[in-house]
């Protein structure tokens, strides 16, 4: 099982070792980055700060590392320890949006990411490029199965050889750009029900 997450590296090693799964490849930061690959948070952030000094008379916003670990546990609803561990971004920075709706749109064309985090990564990376590469790497690609719940899941999505997508709660619906639509589950249920749901749809199927 590949996690492919949001998630930081430090936040997906431990709960890969929660589920058994210690040593097996990951996904983190919404696909910039791939196991230990990593693009530099530094540069990241300085690339960031650029940008935001360039853009202050515009736009407020501020990200995750501006933040002590009890901020944003009281933003996320995380503890402080697994805040701490979100703060420990290699390859891409969340971002806070602190500044007028009317101003998203904006924004959305000045760096091209979305909701109130932002997810701010390299070109060219997301986690359909992340699994491709991952994929890649195998002599042998494995058959494979995908499930999310949010817009940003559908190139993960669009990647897989089945895809379920999970009822979410976000006003985007997720949108797939795949045209094998048999190949495609949604969930009447949300979260773990509907993860079940979808993983017992497609593993009854070929039982």
């Amino acid at each position: 099982m590949v996690l492919c997450s949001n998630k930081t590296a430090a936040e997906i090693a431990l709960l890969q070792k929660r589920l058994g799964l210690a040593g097996m490849p990951f996904i983190a930061e919404n696909g910039a980055a791939v196991r230990a690959h990593s693009a530099g948070q530094r540069r990241l952030r300085r690339a960031l700060s650029d940008a935001a000094l360039a853009l202050q008379a515009h736009f407020r916003l501020q990200g995750f590392y501006d933040f002590t670990d009890t901020e944003v546990a009281a933003m996320t609803g995380l503890t402080e320890s697994e805040s701490a561990l979100a703060r420990h971004r290699e390859a891409s920075e969340v971002i806070v949006w602190c500044d007028e709706e009317e101003k998203l749109e904006a924004f959305r064309a000045a760096l091209a990411q979305g909701g109130r985090f932002w997810h701010v990564m390299p070109a060219g990376s997301g986690k359909g490029e992340a699994l491709r590469w991952l994929f890649g790497q195998y002599e042998h690609p494995p058959v494979t199965l995908g499930l999310g719940d949010g817009p940003n899941d559908a190139p993960m999505l669009d990647a897989v050889d089945f895809a379920v997508v999970i009822k979410g709660y976000s006003k985007t619906p997720v949108t797939l750009a795949r045209a094998d639509t048999q190949q495609v589950y949604h969930t009447a249920y949300y979260g773990p029900e509907g993860w079940k749901e979808g993983l017992d749809y497609f593993l009854t199927s070929s039982s």
